[in-house]
């Protein structure tokens, strides 16, 4: 027996669980009394196939941070419903929750250190409880074990820098279970990687992917019964060792092929070797809140079409019968949320309420209908409408919905003498002028540049034009000269450009700033991504070309440019060969940078 041999490997593994436990820089406060027992407090036959449990020490949270607290994301919940109810709104990419549920360490689920300090531990009541359950089922077969949580999602919802998902609080990273070399399990200091032979990229393989627990782990998400499981991500290599097992244990055909059709490796994003990605579909409750099932629907899933049904249809009676102005107000505001265009008549009979609530409600969801009819009551309601809250989010509304109709109204109440004040002192006029940012069609720039010289509105007026044509003129709007300076400045402009194309004013405003965009098809994507970290125009503009080159229609204008920046990258890096483009030297993450020093595309 080879002793020496045996001392040697047996101190290059003490040597590198030291370093395992001592390189998680950021545990909170007491958790290096955690690996202090971790390294010391574990005895016993490592043949055994139970896990030792470790106490864990987390911080002292604060009483404020996770107790229930005042709802600070408003939410139109109605009579009989649970105003403490966790609901999921909208899609996991540009969605929100609402009362999510903190998912407080417990003897099988804990968050990781890192994470932990993050706090992103929070979900709908059902995605919670499918987590514990999970949780549960492994440690009732292997007692001991613990499911360690990466990112879940913010107790409000929406973007986290970590990811583009996780916004409704139906997603969840999980570390992999994994054991040491002496075949107990320990706390990961952070999601690690596996490669190929099932070992921890990071100290040396140290860590080592157990593919009993995690297919423990997917049998126990997919079989849980209050929810339904939609994804469940990981590397290829990762799945075939969990399946094997799941395929050694005899499990049935039908269920195999099944956990096999949501767990798998995702295509056009991280191989997921560091952590398990999960989705959860709405339920029949989130639905009639908003939420969006995006991505495959599994034929044995149940979509809760009859229950969304039921829920439109209730709602619109209480639009039309309720004596109460709030709960009509609500209601009108969930037809919203649930995209009811089957109600579209009752919504714009809501507009003309006696309550300016619930017009107020009623408006701001014909704004998010975009449709010909919703745009045609706005207009026509505008005129009549007293209340100046109301008309001012009328304005907004109108913003939204683009179009030749829209652009000739708001520029004849750009030229109407109107006294309403909005929000924090803007007058409507300036509302108008923020609404036309959003239009795509010139007919209202004469009314605009006309407005220029106005002290008031003079500066919204001129970024309205900005992102109109894409071309910026240089205006002080500090000096008392400025409005009329602009107004003559883009009097010029307009009478040497206003025969041309809207696309010809894009591209050639690309160009001014120093981009290289042709026209704006999809030969010129390479030069539309740049712009995207360019001036906002330019970034506004880049984005809504590559939506119309693409026909994907994603919430990014409502991201950092950054992000909205790797996202098309990424979408177009996927599909280059679908567009003709070679984008194989572009990184995925852009670096932030003016045309003037940013690197050639070839370069990058």
């Amino acid at each position: 027996m080879d002793v020496m041999g045996s001392f040697g490997t047996s101190a290059r593994w003490l040597l590198v669980a030291v370093l395992a436990m001592s390189c998680s820089t950021a545990q909170p406060d007491g958790l290096d009394e955690v690996n202090e027992q971790v390294a010391n407090g574990r005895r016993g036959d490592r043949a055994t196939t139970s896990i030792a449990r470790v106490q864990s020490v987390f911080p002292e949270i604060p009483s404020w941070q996770h107790a229930v607290v005042e709802q600070t994301r408003p939410f139109p919940f109605l009579a009989g419903e649970d105003p403490n109810s966790s609901v999921s709104v909208g899609t996991t990419s540009d969605g929100t929750l609402i009362n999510g549920r903190w998912i407080a360490p417990s003897p099988t689920v804990e968050i990781l250190p890192l994470q932990f300090t993050r706090d992103l531990a929070y979900g709908t009541d059902e995605l919670v409880a499918a987590l514990r359950s999970a949780a549960a089922h492994v440690a009732e077969k292997t007692p001991g074990s613990i499911l360690y949580l990466g990112n879940v999602a913010q107790r409000w919802g929406g973007d986290i820098q970590w990811s583009v998902s996780h916004n409704n609080g139906r997603d969840a990273d999980l570390a992999f279970y994994s054991r040491d070399p002496f075949g107990w399990q320990r706390r990961p200091p952070n999601l690690l990687h596996y490669g190929q032979n099932l070992r921890s990229v990071e100290f040396s393989g140290f860590y080592r992917f157990d593919a009993a627990l995690n297919a423990d782990l997917a049998q126990g998400l997919f079989n849980h019964t209050g929810s339904q499981i939609q994804y469940m991500f990981m590397a290829r290599y990762l799945e075939l060792a969990v399946v094997d097992v799941l395929r050694q244990r005899g499990v049935e055909r039908e269920e195999l092929i099944k956990i096999q059709e949501v767990l798998y490796e995702p295509r056009g994003s991280a191989i997921h070797d560091d952590h398990l990605h999960i989705r959860i579909y709405c339920t029949a409750d989130d639905l009639c809140g908003g939420c969006e099932n995006t991505g495959s629907i599994r034929p044995w899933v149940d979509e809760f079409a009859s229950a969304k049904a039921a829920c439109v249809e209730r709602f619109a009676d209480i639009v039309q019968d309720d004596v109460d102005p709030v709960q009509r107000a609500h209601a009108v505001s969930r037809l919203g949320l649930v995209g009811a265009t089957a109600k579209r008549s009752v919504v714009i009979a809501a507009a003309s309420d006696s309550d300016p609530g619930v017009r107020l409600a009623a408006v701001a969801v014909l704004g998010q209908l975009r449709d010909s009819e919703s745009t045609r009551a706005l207009i026509a309601r505008e005129p009549l409408e007293a209340d100046a809250a109301v008309k001012c989010a009328l304005v907004d509304a109108l913003g939204g919905t683009r179009g030749r109709p829209t652009a000739d109204h708001l520029g004849a109440m750009l030229a109407r003498e109107d006294g309403t004040m909005c929000g924090a002192g803007l007058p409507l006029k300036a509302k108008v002028a923020q609404a036309a940012t959003n239009l795509e069609s010139t007919g209202i720039v004469p009314a605009l540049i006309a407005v220029l010289d106005d002290v008031q509105i003079g500066a919204a007026a001129a970024e309205a034009l900005q992102m109109l044509t894409n071309h910026q003129e240089a205006i002080d709007w500090s000096q008392p000269t400025a409005g009329t300076d602009a107004k003559t400045q883009w009097e010029a402009w307009y009478k040497r450009n206003k025969k041309k194309t809207r696309e010809v004013w894009l591209a050639a405003g690309f160009r001014e700033v120093g981009y290289s965009v042709a026209s704006l098809q999809k030969q010129s994507v390479p030069g539309l991504l740049d712009a995207i970290l360019g001036p906002k125009h330019c970034s506004v503009n880049a984005q809504r070309a590559l939506m119309k080159i693409s026909g994907e229609d994603p919430a990014s204008l409502d991201w950092s440019p950054e992000d909205a920046a790797w996202y098309w990258t990424r979408f177009f890096k996927k599909n280059q060969s679908k567009y003709g483009l070679d984008l194989s030297h572009r990184p995925e993450r852009p670096v932030s940078a003016t045309p003037s020093d940013a690197p050639e595309p070839d370069s990058q």
